[in-house]
Protein backbone atom coordinates (compact mmCIF):
# COMPACT_ATOMS: atom_id res chain seq x y z
CA UNK A 1 0.00 0.00 0.00
CA UNK A 2 1.43 3.45 -1.02
CA UNK A 3 2.01 5.64 2.26
CA UNK A 4 -0.98 8.55 2.25
CA UNK A 5 0.40 12.20 3.70
CA UNK A 6 -1.31 11.31 7.10
CA UNK A 7 0.72 7.97 7.38
CA UNK A 8 3.81 10.07 6.48
CA UNK A 9 3.13 12.49 9.20
CA UNK A 10 2.71 9.81 11.94
CA UNK A 11 6.08 8.24 10.96
CA UNK A 12 7.81 11.33 11.35
CA UNK A 13 6.54 12.28 14.56
CA UNK A 14 6.73 8.44 15.68
CA UNK A 15 10.23 8.71 14.96
CA UNK A 16 11.07 12.45 16.64
CA UNK A 17 9.37 10.49 19.85
CA UNK A 18 11.92 7.75 19.26
CA UNK A 19 14.74 9.59 18.96
CA UNK A 20 13.91 11.45 22.09
CA UNK A 21 13.48 8.18 23.89
CA UNK A 22 16.42 6.81 22.65
CA UNK A 23 18.41 9.96 24.24
CA UNK A 24 17.50 8.23 27.65
CA UNK A 25 19.64 6.21 29.90
CA UNK A 26 17.22 3.17 28.97
CA UNK A 27 15.62 2.80 26.01
CA UNK A 28 14.40 -0.64 24.83
CA UNK A 29 10.85 -0.92 24.55
CA UNK A 30 8.31 -3.78 23.26
CA UNK A 31 6.11 -2.33 20.14
CA UNK A 32 2.99 -4.83 20.61
CA UNK A 33 2.10 -6.65 23.54
CA UNK A 34 0.41 -5.30 27.26
CA UNK A 35 0.78 -2.17 26.81
CA UNK A 36 0.46 -0.77 30.71
CA UNK A 37 3.71 -2.12 31.12
CA UNK A 38 6.88 0.53 31.86
CA UNK A 39 8.24 -1.21 29.08
CA UNK A 40 5.83 -0.71 26.64
CA UNK A 41 6.34 1.88 23.60
CA UNK A 42 3.01 3.19 24.15
CA UNK A 43 3.40 3.98 27.67
CA UNK A 44 6.69 5.81 26.70
CA UNK A 45 4.51 7.67 24.17
CA UNK A 46 2.00 8.71 27.22
CA UNK A 47 -0.52 6.80 25.36
CA UNK A 48 -3.25 5.68 28.35
CA UNK A 49 -5.34 3.57 26.16
CA UNK A 50 -4.47 0.82 23.94
CA UNK A 51 -6.89 1.64 21.39
CA UNK A 52 -5.14 5.31 20.76
CA UNK A 53 -1.86 3.30 20.83
CA UNK A 54 -3.13 1.00 17.83
CA UNK A 55 -4.91 3.60 15.93
CA UNK A 56 -1.68 5.59 15.89
CA UNK A 57 0.31 3.10 14.45
CA UNK A 58 -2.27 1.92 12.31
CA UNK A 59 -2.62 5.46 10.94
CA UNK A 60 0.84 5.24 10.75
CA UNK A 61 0.92 1.74 8.19
CA UNK A 62 3.08 0.26 10.76
CA UNK A 63 0.50 -2.10 12.05
CA UNK A 64 -2.95 -3.23 10.92
CA UNK A 65 -5.67 -5.98 11.91
CA UNK A 66 -5.93 -9.33 11.09
CA UNK A 67 -8.40 -12.15 11.91
CA UNK A 68 -6.75 -15.22 13.92
CA UNK A 69 -7.36 -18.38 12.08
CA UNK A 70 -7.41 -20.42 15.08
CA UNK A 71 -9.37 -18.23 17.49
CA UNK A 72 -11.60 -15.97 14.55
CA UNK A 73 -10.70 -12.88 16.75
CA UNK A 74 -9.20 -9.64 15.45
CA UNK A 75 -5.28 -9.31 16.17
CA UNK A 76 -3.22 -6.36 15.61
CA UNK A 77 -0.12 -7.48 14.04
CA UNK A 78 3.35 -5.34 13.67
CA UNK A 79 4.62 -4.64 10.00
CA UNK A 80 8.36 -5.27 10.39
CA UNK A 81 9.09 -4.18 7.48
CA UNK A 82 7.44 -0.62 7.27
CA UNK A 83 8.96 -0.36 10.90
CA UNK A 84 12.76 -1.07 9.10
CA UNK A 85 12.06 1.39 6.14
CA UNK A 86 10.55 3.99 8.38
CA UNK A 87 14.05 3.66 10.84
CA UNK A 88 16.23 3.30 7.62
CA UNK A 89 15.07 7.16 6.87
CA UNK A 90 17.28 8.03 9.94
CA UNK A 91 20.89 8.97 8.92
CA UNK A 92 22.15 7.53 12.36
CA UNK A 93 19.77 4.61 12.95
CA UNK A 94 22.82 1.78 13.08
CA UNK A 95 23.53 4.09 16.64
CA UNK A 96 20.18 4.55 18.31
CA UNK A 97 17.84 1.71 16.87
CA UNK A 98 18.04 -1.89 16.91
CA UNK A 99 14.86 -3.80 15.71
CA UNK A 100 14.42 -7.45 16.77
CA UNK A 101 11.94 -10.14 16.75
CA UNK A 102 11.61 -11.55 19.97
CA UNK A 103 8.92 -13.11 22.00
CA UNK A 104 9.42 -13.41 26.11
CA UNK A 105 7.43 -14.20 28.88
CA UNK A 106 6.90 -11.05 30.36
CA UNK A 107 4.77 -12.41 33.51
CA UNK A 108 8.63 -14.28 34.09
CA UNK A 109 10.30 -10.94 33.14
CA UNK A 110 8.30 -8.79 35.65
CA UNK A 111 8.58 -11.71 38.33
CA UNK A 112 12.05 -11.83 37.49
CA UNK A 113 12.51 -15.74 37.38
CA UNK A 114 14.05 -17.54 34.58
CA UNK A 115 11.37 -18.07 31.64
CA UNK A 116 10.15 -21.85 31.98
CA UNK A 117 10.44 -22.21 27.90
CA UNK A 118 11.66 -21.34 25.07
CA UNK A 119 9.67 -18.68 23.74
Amino acid sequence: MPATETMRRAQELLLVLLVFIAQSDSHWFTINGETSREFSLSRRLGFHDRTDYYAFLVTGGLAGYEINKTTKVKELKIYRDEWDTMLSTLPNKADLFELNQKQFDIESTIKRVKQSSDK
